[in-house]
C-alpha cells in the first residue's frame, strides 16, 4: 500500500511540475514574471523535500531502528545502526 501511495505521489508532483512547465510558456517574457515563478517553484520543491524527509524520518528512524532498548531519533544513531549492520554481514 505505501509503494502505490508513494507512486501516486510521484505521479502527482509530475503532472504539478508539467503544467507549471506549460503555464511558464504561455507568460509574456519578463525577468519579474520568470524570477517570481522561480522562487514559486523552488519554495514547492523544497515543501516536497520537507515532506519526504519527514516521511522517511518516520519510517526509518522512529520504527525500524532499536538503539539500546529504545528507539533512536538522531542522524547519529541512524548512522551507528547502519555501519553496525555493515559490520554485521563482513
Amino acid at each position: 500500500m505505501k509503494t502505490v501511495a508513494s507512486l501516486l505521489t510521484v505521479v502527482v508532483i509530475g503532472i504539478n511540475l508539467f503544467f507549471v512547465a506549460v503555464f511558464i510558456q504561455q507568460l509574456p517574457a519578463h525577468w519579474a514574471i520568470y524570477l517570481t515563478m522561480a522562487i514559486v517553484v523552488t519554495l514547492y520543491m523544497a515543501f516536497v523535500v520537507y515532506l519526504v524527509s519527514q516521511m522517511l524520518h518516520v519510517e526509518l528512524i522512529h520504527r525500524h531502528i532499536p538503539h539500546n532498548g529504545h528507539l533512536c531519533y538522531t542522524l547519529h544513531g541512524l548512522c551507528c545502526y547502519l555501519v553496525s549492520q555493515l559490520y554485521m554481514f563482513s
